[in-house]
């Protein structure tokens, strides 16, 4: 590698903000809320753990940026211990210093700083580089769902009869729910291990975000609250999905969802999915009559990106990880971890969407 070439934090080179959307947008094969300088500031410097600093990875060389990795610093538990962790996102190499040997002191660059760092949706050339540098991949998050409309559904992608049999909606006399504020959240962290979800995080990851409009859900019964963190989203003007994005409960037991398929069918939801390595979180939903898409693929074929509508191959997200080697053995068994598609992907909006919603935004 170049010795005139730098790598280091944003907030300790002397670049701005316009000049790193700049490059993005020139950089990136596609439009991304990224270089837009507003949704930039927020995303990589209101983030409670980044205290107003910039951490994503610059790449400079002849005083000019050349390569760029968003990151947000964000706590991260592992069994009540506290750990340095890094979501990762958006990877971009100018063009002409691609294949010079980058690559792998930007990321031996966060190993030497973090002592865990994880990522979404990585490409196969990229995910080439994080495996030969000692990152560990997860293909599918799993992702389970519940169909209130089989009809409407079905219009999006396929549901064999057998699943429709299986998983029919039966009326809810009983299920308990209501909108509450964030700050009525009550998070047990003895149950969580995985990033900080702090009433702070929350307040900036849901309530500021910039264009999505999240609602808080608690769903109780006699003895326990589920808290839910959603969003919804329409497809074709015909079709309303309830995104999850987050669950918390006050208990360490099976928990209760039926509240929220029954606010579900009052608000006129067609589809709810969530994304989560928990088999903790995972197994309730099931136990609560919820379809889970990986180990039904061969029955059931719904798309997992909704604006666009897009019938991929892959239905779900990927994930990579570091974990220094004192904590790899428990980060390694993934399913006792709370990671959600939120973590690193937050739902960021595309540019179909923005302007579906008759939003333009874009600085250049």
């Amino acid at each position: 590698m170049n010795n005139s070439i730098v790598i280091d934090f944003a907030y300790k080179l002397e670049f701005t903000t316009i000049e790193i959307t700049e490059f993005i947008s020139k950089n990136w094969l596609r439009q991304t809320l990224l270089s837009n300088n507003s949704f930039y500031e927020w995303q990589f410097k209101q983030p409670v753990d980044n205290d107003s600093l910039d951490y994503s990875i610059l790449v400079i060389s002849e005083n000019k940026i050349v390569g760029f990795l968003g990151l947000n610093k964000r706590t991260f538990f592992l069994n009540s211990g506290k750990l340095n962790g890094a979501e990762l996102t958006t990877w971009i190499i100018n063009e002409e210093y691609r294949k010079k040997g980058l690559a792998k002191p930007m990321l031996q660059f966060i190993q030497n700083n973090f002592d865990v760092a994880y990522g979404a949706n990585i490409t196969i050339d990229a995910l080439k580089v994080y495996l030969r540098l000692g990152f560990y991949f997860i293909k599918e998050i799993d992702r389970v769902f519940k169909i209130l409309s089989f009809e409407k559904i079905k219009k999006i992608g396929i549901v064999e009869p057998t699943i429709r049999k299986i998983f029919k909606n039966t009326p809810i006399e009983k299920a308990s729910y209501k909108l509450i504020d964030y700050n009525s959240v009550v998070i047990n962290k003895k149950f969580y291990s995985g990033f900080d979800r702090s009433i702070e995080h929350l307040e900036w990851r849901y309530k500021k975000h910039p264009y999505y409009e999240y609602k808080f859900l608690e769903v109780s019964n006699e003895t326990e609250s589920t808290y839910i963190v959603f969003r919804t989203e329409n497809i074709n003007e015909e079709i309303k999905v309830m995104i999850v994005t987050d669950v918390f409960t006050s208990c360490g037991k099976s928990f209760d969802l039926s509240g929220i398929e029954k606010y579900a069918i009052n608000n006129n939801i067609d589809l709810i999915e969530f994304y989560s390595t928990s088999s903790f979180h995972i197994s309730n939903f099931v136990l609560n009559g919820y379809i889970n898409a990986k180990d039904l693929k061969d029955f059931v074929d719904i798309p997992y990106l909704y604006n666009p509508l897009e019938n991929k191959i892959a239905k779900s997200y990927s994930l990579i990880y570091f974990g220094k080697n004192e904590y790899i053995d428990k980060l390694i068994n993934y399913n006792n971890l709370y990671i959600t598609k939120s973590d690193c992907d937050l739902d960021r909006p595309n540019n179909f969407y923005l302007e579906k919603m008759g939003i333009k935004l874009w600085n250049y």
